[in-house]
């Protein structure tokens, strides 16, 4: 697994945060010990499966208690956050909620990084 370049000229955009998101991601850089910010702890990438399984899933939809055994540790229960939420769930929301806020569809697709099929998504060079 690597960092490569984006898809597509689409693929690379800026995204607005709010403020108190800024300030939480400035103490988690200032705190993380590995090269790229959005990793495992122990400094991988995170892969669709591992991270689902072990983050999304597990505070999505809560997780029991484990006593621990030799060679597992113990484990606090976490109650559900977001029953069956999913990534893909999060973006059509997110798009959802753009729509109800009336943001300008061509806005929207840039935000989603999307490429209009229609008319709007052709250009000319002249």
């Amino acid at each position: 697994m690597y960092l490569g370049p984006p898809k597509n000229k689409f693929s690379a955009r800026e995204v607005d945060v709010p403020e108190f998101l800024v300030r939480l991601l400035g103490e988690h850089i200032e705190t993380w010990p590995h090269e790229h910010l959005f990793t495992t702890p122990e400094g991988p990438f995170w892969k669709r499966g591992n991270f689902g399984r072990l983050s999304l899933r597990p505070a999505a939809d809560g997780r029991e208690a484990y006593p621990g055994a030799k060679g597992h540790k113990l484990r606090d229960a976490w109650e559900p956050l977001l029953p069956g939420f999913t990534m893909r769930g999060a973006r059509h929301t997110h798009d959802t909620w753009m729509k109800d806020d009336n943001v300008d569809r061509a806005l929207r697709f840039l935000t989603m990084g999307w490429v209009p099929k229609d008319i709007e998504g052709t250009s000319t060079s002249m």
